[in-house]
């Protein structure tokens, strides 16, 4: 949940250009309506207006990182059980 008092607020409408590569603003509705990846980005209503701030998207692109890191760990796990796997089948003679 945003705390505006800890945090600054932008409204919604003008977080795209808070992300990197600016995404258009229906990304970033649908990023705060529906997530991505079981994450939502963090917003508050306000007296009609929808808010976020700097450090909720902050929060929001951070997991993104670690997930890059796991993908390429799961890659590499891969590769040595497809090698693993060759090996297997070379000294079987297939």
């Amino acid at each position: 949940m945003i705390d505006f008092e800890a945090e600054q607020p932008i409204p919604i409408t003008d977080a795209s250009r808070h992300f990197p590569g600016r995404p258009v603003l229906s990304t970033v509705w649908r990023w705060a309506l529906t997530g991505v990846r079981g994450r939502r980005l963090e917003t508050q209503l306000c007296g009609g207006r929808r808010f976020t701030s700097k450090q909720a998207i902050q929060r929001f692109l951070r997991p993104h990182a670690t997930e890059a890191v796991a993908s390429s760990d799961h890659e590499s796990m891969r590769l040595r059980r497809s090698a693993a796997a060759m090996q297997a089948l070379a000294a079987k003679g297939v």
